[in-house]
């Protein structure tokens, strides 16, 4: 889920004559030759000042017509460049005033500002540093310099010159903000959030409050990061970003009944918005709104933080108009769990009279021809013809699927036979019976980590140590199915634990599938692989964070999309070891 910061503050440029100069703040005194260039350039600051701007301009190209190298024309022509918004120009005309007048100090102010008006922001740090060489006393200077740095990905070099305008001017208010969100964004969270709250006791300003929230949050103050993320959205009820971020955080703390309220309130203040929707989306998904969630859901290819993008293909998307006699192809998006969860709907639009075409990668392939429905299977290289196409999780939204309606008529997906004859053959030459084993030794398949890729994998993926509560359980035999780099956990496996490694022969889901059908349980984290034995109709236990993804729901130890699931959660945010605990003692009962 996304939270949106706000970025440090400062003024925007502003435009504006001053006795002895142009920038706006303190006059700056005019460098000139002689008394008749004198008396032209304050007369044209005079016409300027006075909104004659043509004549300004006029008398300026005069003075440079004579006197090309003229500093403070020069200057004046860029001010008055500027405020008409052609701002390369301005740049331009005082970067040539200051090669002619280095120790103007307001020239300087006036590039920096010219230059961040065109969106140089790299640009301009020198001119800033420049300036503040020559008055280093300019607080406001150095609160500009560190959101130049700031925003220009250098948070750490900001920190100096914020603590330097706090330093010089006090109750900066602005610039302790400033200061809290590049200590933040440089991960200095406790000094961070001492910024903040120095500055809402300077200034109480809703951002601020937000920032503190964001600070807090990231620390795992989650409670206290709600509480200031109310009193922001008190101070400012208009900011949808502010409601987004109240909602997320809601949302990861369990409550949901407010998360939904809250996300609501965001996507109504922003109806376009795309980031909100999703996490409304989400919400509503995991509080079993699953009409409302999946038409949220819709969203996601609007959000820029979505991973996947629509295909983009000359026939149109299927929206759940009739299709009989037409053909779909049906496409992943997402994981290989994603598609295993929602290939469950080509039967129903088989049954619709329509004829599924499935686009997927090779690892999965083998495992989706076994899906009542599906009358081919594609690869990316393969050419097919189509009337319509979908996105596998847009199925749910085109067929209204609710709680009381998802297709959950398991198996779904079957595994070879003669691949399951196979580790049939395997599992006894390999395993045998348990020495000393007064009944035969269930077999147990285990998945402790997911793909390190995953938005949530530090939330779902778990050390192979914290399962070591298993290995108490007397006459189990554990198979790794886990693939990729953590299959080499299973080297060194908690003590006690007997668990054979079958990575090497697991060469797609197929492979995984027949092995599957010869276990008499799954355990599993988030994975693909739990979603297949779901929809294999094995028993598996699915062990879940305390704010689990969407499709797991909250507050039940069951799935409504696969019937022989059980859900093992968390109790306490970040406590495994309970969860595995739970598991064992669920293990020793199991028959």
């Amino acid at each position: 889920m996304k939270r949106s910061p706000v970025k440090p503050t400062a003024r925007q440029p502003r435009w504006r004559a001053s006795p002895g100069g142009i920038a706006g703040g303190r006059a700056a005194p005019l460098y000139l030759q002689t008394p008749s260039r004198e008396q032209d350039v304050n007369v044209a600051i005079r016409h300027h000042q006075a909104g004659r701007v043509q004549e300004a301009d006029r008398l300026c190209r005069q003075i440079l017509t004579r006197e090309p190298h003229e500093p403070d024309a020069l200057h004046l022509l860029g001010v008055i460049a500027a405020q008409a918004g052609r701002f390369d120009e301005a740049a331009a005309l005082i970067g040539r005033a200051i090669e002619f007048q280095p120790a103007a100090a307001v020239y300087y102010r006036n590039l920096v500002n010219a230059l961040r008006a065109a969106r140089q922001l790299q640009a301009a740090i020198e001119p800033c540093r420049q300036f503040l060489h020559l008055q280093p006393d300019a607080a406001d200077m150095h609160n500009l310099l560190g959101t130049l740095l700031h925003a220009t990905g250098q948070p750490a070099a900001a920190v100096d010159p914020f603590r330097q305008a706090v330093r010089l001017r006090e109750g900066y208010g602005e610039a302790w903000n400033n200061l809290g969100t590049a200590l933040s964004a440089a991960g200095q969270l406790d000094e961070a959030i001492a910024a903040y709250r120095q500055s809402i006791a300077l200034q109480p300003m809703p951002q601020t409050w937000n920032n503190l929230a964001n600070a807090l949050k990231a620390k795992g103050e989650r409670p206290e990061a709600i509480d200031a993320y109310r009193i922001a959205v008190k101070l400012m009820p208009a900011s949808a970003e502010m409601w987004n971020n109240l909602g997320t955080t809601l949302h990861e703390a369990g409550r949901l009944d407010e998360a939904v309220d809250a996300l609501g309130q965001a996507v109504t203040l922003s109806p376009d918005m795309a980031c909100a929707h999703w996490n409304f989306a989400l919400a509503l998904l995991q509080h079993g709104d699953l009409p409302r969630g999946f038409a949220e859901y819709e969203w996601r290819w609007k959000w820029p933080g979505f991973r996947s993008k629509l295909p983009h293909y000359s026939q149109p998307q299927w929206r759940g108009e009739d299709i009989a006699g037409k053909t779909i192809l049906l496409h992943l998006e997402q994981g290989r769990g994603d598609a295993i969860q929602f290939i469950r709907y080509a039967p129903l639009i088989a049954d619709r009279g329509g004829k599924v075409v499935v686009h997927c990668p090779p690892e999965i392939a083998r495992l989706m021809e076994t899906v009542p429905g599906v009358s081919r299977i594609i690869s990316a290289a393969e050419q097919c013809t189509f009337d319509v196409h979908s996105p596998l999780m847009s199925l749910p939204h085109c067929l209204g699927t609710t709680l009381q309606t998802i297709p959950a008529n398991v198996p779904y997906i079957h595994a070879d036979k003669e691949l399951a004859q196979t580790w049939s053959e395997r599992l006894a030459s390999a395993c045998g019976p348990l020495s000393n084993a007064a009944t035969p030794p269930r077999h147990v398949g285990l998945v402790w980590a997911g793909s390190p890729d995953h938005l949530r994998d530090n939330r779902r993926s778990i050390a192979l140590a914290r399962l070591a509560a298993l290995s108490r359980v007397p006459n189990a035999i554990f198979h790794s199915l886990q693939k990729g780099g953590r299959a080499d956990d299973a080297i060194s496996p908690p003590s006690g634990m007997k668990l054979v490694r079958h990575d090497a022969d697991l060469n797609d889901f197929a492979d995984t599938a027949a092995l599957i059908s010869q276990l008499d349980l799954v355990i599993a984290v988030d994975t693909a692989v739990a979603h297949l034995a779901g929809a294999m109709a094995k028993k598996v236990w699915v062990l879940t964070p305390f704010s689990p993804d969407w499709r797991w729901m909250s507050a039940r130890e069951d799935s409504p999309w696969y019937p022989t699931m059980r859900l093992f959660r968390q109790q306490i945010e970040g406590d495994w070891v309970g969860v595995a605990d739970r598991v064992a003692e669920a293990l020793l009962r199991f028959e």
